[in-house]
Order: structure tokens, then C-alpha cells, then sequence
């Protein structure tokens, strides 16, 4: 098994094999995207499959300018429809070889940092009574046909993931998409088998909770184990090249609600105090700056994602005042927290 192909192993970057795959669906509708990739700064041979992985704001730049040109329905869905258990390299290995869907959605979603730039979307599960939720925060690019491609592609390559780990065509119950309703929506519905809700905040796949429960047909408690081993090994080294802001940023977001000081993370992420600072100066910016944009930032998702009180939301963070609070997020985001509500939920 090549540990290191469909992973991407630097920060913020792409598996080439997702250049590769929106190239086979343009040739196939009389278009080269070798001149855009050029032009963005994306390495042309990533296109014909000859590149493990490209930096992902140029190819975010590859799409901006290529969209502007072309026009593919359902481009993102049916490049996204070609991914493979194959092109997630070790990963695929990982969640395919699982006993049940269960363990192996959750195997993907504790490596999926590994298939590329963690800002660009941030998947998760939840269980709701007889339904699981599948929920997918894609990052808003600032050009809506771009948003539209990777809103598209995501939905495709979960048709593929769903398929090639039950062995049966992904049938949702609902999908809700973070984009605009496009033309060629009935070639969406049909391929996912379910109306499709556009314009939401996030988006979102439910489908059966029995789906979780079936065994999977490759199956392989050998196979599962030194897959799962070799991908801790990948996502550590792939940790560890980010800045040290980076690090800081997710121990702030994997610690919601405690009060934490700058010697507490420091020790939390084996470094002194004296370290973190210098590094973060290096960086251009302050644990002070970093400990408000996250926290911020997770109360904008809680007051958009839940229906807890202000109060509560200050609470989750680890504000004690809601005053406090409302003033903080104000200043952040230039909206009290009630009316970035009313003003962002659909």
C-alpha cells in the first residue's frame, strides 16, 4: 500500500487526483483546462494524474478563472462521482476494510484532514433517531460558480464513498446544498434519488440509521489495523508542519468552553510559554488575537448550527457574562450575536 498517494502530506493543499478527475469531465465536454492551470499556477501535469498534490488557493484560482469560461452541468457532482476508495490512497483502505458502515464513516471522518486543505470544508455525523445526518461546512468562496463546484463535488464524492462501502447505490432521503438552485437539478435529484434543498447554510445528507449497522463486503481486521496505524502516522506529520498559530487555533478548538491561558496551551502542545510567543510574533499575530477568533467563531456556528440561548452560547465558550460576550462578538463581527442570527439562518 503506498502510504503517502490520495493523502496530501504539507498544509493547505489538494490530492491531485481531484485536478484529474475534473480534467477527464472537461475532455469530455470538448474543454482543456491545461491553459487555466497554467495560468493559476497549478502544475499542468496534476491534470493528466502525474502529481500527488497542488496548493489549494491555485487551484482555487484555476477554478475562478476556468468557471468564468465554461459552462458543464453538474460539473463538481460528476467530477466529485468519479472519486474512488482507490484515490483516497491509505484512507481508502482504512474505511473500506472496516466491519461496519458505522465504524467506517467514523474512520473517514478522524483522517479526512489527510484529503486536503481542512479550511476549505469540515465534515461530521450525526445520529438522529432513525436517521443519520452527514453534514458538510464548505468554505464560502467568494465566487458563487466556484462555491458551486465544490458544493457539487462534495455531494458526488459521498455518492461515491456511500457506494463503494455498501455496495449499492446512495439513496438519501434529503440532500440540502449550500448553493443556489442550478438548471440541471433534476440531474442532481435523480442521481441521489431525493429532492434537493438549495440556498441552506450548510449542507447536509440525511439518510437511513440501518445503513449504519451493515457489515461491510471487504472487510479486513488486519487490513483495518495497519491502514488505520499508517494514516495516525500520516495526520501526525501532517500536523506538525503547520504553523505554530495553526496548532494553537485547533487546541482552542478541541477544548470549547475551558478557560485557557497561554501557559496551559503552551504545556498542552509541549512547548514553553516563552516558545509559543516568539513563534506567534514570528507569525505576525498573538495568543490573545487567536483565543477571540476561535472562540468567535464557534459561537457564530453555535448561534447558526443550534438553537442555544445567547447565554448558552457564551457558556459553551467560556464566557461567565452575556455582556461580555455580546461585546466581544459585536466588535468581531460588527452584529450582536441576535442579529447575526436573524441575519445568517436561512
Amino acid at each position: 500500500m503506498l502510504a503517502g498517494f490520495g493523502i496530501v502530506t504539507a498544509p493547505n493543499s489538494i490530492p491531485a487526483i481531484e485536478l484529474y478527475h475534473a480534467q477527464q469531465v472537461a475532455l469530455e465536454h470538448g474543454v482543456d483546462l491545461s491553459a487555466y492551470a497554467q495560468e493559476a499556477g497549478v502544475p499542468v501535469p496534476a491534470l493528466a494524474g502525474n502529481a500527488t498534490e497542488v496548493p489549494a488557493d491555485a487551484v482555487e484560482r484555476m477554478f475562478e478563472c476556468a468557471l468564468s469560461d465554461i459552462k458543464i452541468p453538474a460539473f463538481g457532482f460528476k467530477a466529485g462521482r468519479r472519486i474512488s476508495m482507490a484515490d483516497h490512497g491509505i484512507l481508502g483502505y482504512a474505511y473500506l476494510s472496516c466491519k461496519t458502515a458505522r465504524d467506517s464513516l467514523e474512520t473517514y471522518f478522524r483522517f479526512q484532514q489527510l484529503l486536503g486543505n481542512e479550511d476549505s470544508a469540515q465534515e461530521s455525523m450525526s445520529l438522529q433517531g432513525e436517521f443519520v445526518t452527514i453534514t458538510s461546512t464548505v468554505a464560502r468562496y467568494t465566487d458563487p460558480k466556484v462555491q458551486q463546484y465544490y458544493t457539487e463535488y462534495l455531494l458526488g464524492e459521498w455518492c461515491s464513498i456511500i457506494e463503494s462501502n455498501l455496495n449499492r447505490k446512495a439513496n438519501f432521503i434529503h440532500v440540502r446544498m449550500n448553493c443556489a438552485q442550478p438548471s440541471y437539478n433534476s440531474v442532481i435529484e435523480s442521481s441521489v434519488g431525493c429532492s434537493v434543498e438549495y440556498d441552506c447554510a450548510h449542507n447536509e445528507y440525511l439518510l437511513p440509521a440501518s445503513l449504519l449497522g451493515l457489515p461491510l463486503e471487504f472487510s479486513d481486521a488486519e487490513v483495518a489495523a495497519l491502514s488505520r496505524q499508517q494514516c495516525e502516522t500520516a495526520l501526525n506529520a501532517l500536523r506538525n508542519k503547520g504553523g505554530m498559530a495553526e496548532r494553537v487555533c485547533r487546541y482552542l478548538v478541541e477544548n470549547p468552553g475551558e478557560t485557557l491561558t497561554p501557559e496551559t496551551v503552551a504545556s498542552g502542545l509541549k512547548t514553553s510559554y516563552r516558545s509559543l510567543r516568539r513563534r506567534l510574533q514570528e507569525e505576525g499575530t498573538t495568543f490573545r488575537e487567536l483565543y477571540t477568533r476561535v472562540r468567535m467563531q464557534l459561537a457564530a456556528d453555535y448561534l447558526l448550527q443550534s438553537a442555544l440561548s445567547v447565554e448558552q452560547v457564551a457558556d459553551e465558550i467560556g464566557y461567565a457574562d452575556r455582556s461580555s460576550f455580546q461585546s466581544t462578538f459585536k466588535k468581531w463581527s460588527g452584529l450582536t450575536p441576535t442579529q447575526y442570527r436573524q441575519k445568517h439562518q436561512p
